[in-house]
């Protein structure tokens, strides 16, 4: 039960607790009119939007997870159920994410220039979901010069030398 003042009064919603979402948005359905004395009940439905979300990560140290300084940045992230089509682009750490209705179904795709596209199905029940996703880096080529020693030094030692590329971040 609730005491207000007679007249036109609209009734909206808009919660966000937890990763989960529930609003009423303010339609003609949402208004009504206030008289005094006894009123009929009133019952509204509150749609309940849950967040997807996930990050996109090049998996440095090969232990299956996505860990600090692995996210990418600038990676697209489409999402499209049905007649929805959704371009979202990754922050600085990898991480994207938006508020989608429960029982809804989802495709997720990831697309960054130099790294495998990736595709993955999501069905949304009650409850926020994450999906991480490991991108590939594809093959580059990379050519220089070694230029702290000269040509007669490096060819004394070049059969014994190495070269690995360590990548700085994601």
């Amino acid at each position: 039960d609730a005491a207000v003042a007679p007249g036109n009064w609209n009734i909206e919603l808009n919660l966000t607790e937890n990763q989960i979402r529930w609003i009423v948005d303010a339609t003609n359905e949402s208004s009504f009119l206030v008289t005094s004395g006894n009123n009929p009940s009133l019952n509204f439905t509150a749609s309940k939007s849950v967040e997807l979300s996930g990050n996109v990560y090049w998996d440095f140290n090969e232990d299956n997870n996505s860990d600090i300084a692995e996210g990418l940045a600038d990676a697209t992230v489409n999402i499209s159920s049905e007649d929805v089509n959704i371009s979202l682009v990754t922050d600085a750490g990898g991480h994207w994410g938006i508020y989608v209705p429960t029982g809804s179904y989802w495709e997720v795709q990831t697309e960054i220039e130099g790294f495998s596209t990736e595709n993955r199905s999501v069905s949304i029940d009650n409850s926020p979901k994450r999906v991480d996703i490991e991108v590939i880096a594809g093959v580059v080529t990379v050519e220089g010069k070694i230029s702290f020693i000269d040509d007669n030094q490096f060819t004394d030692i070049s059969e014994g030398v190495v070269l690995q590329l360590i990548p700085v971040e994601g």
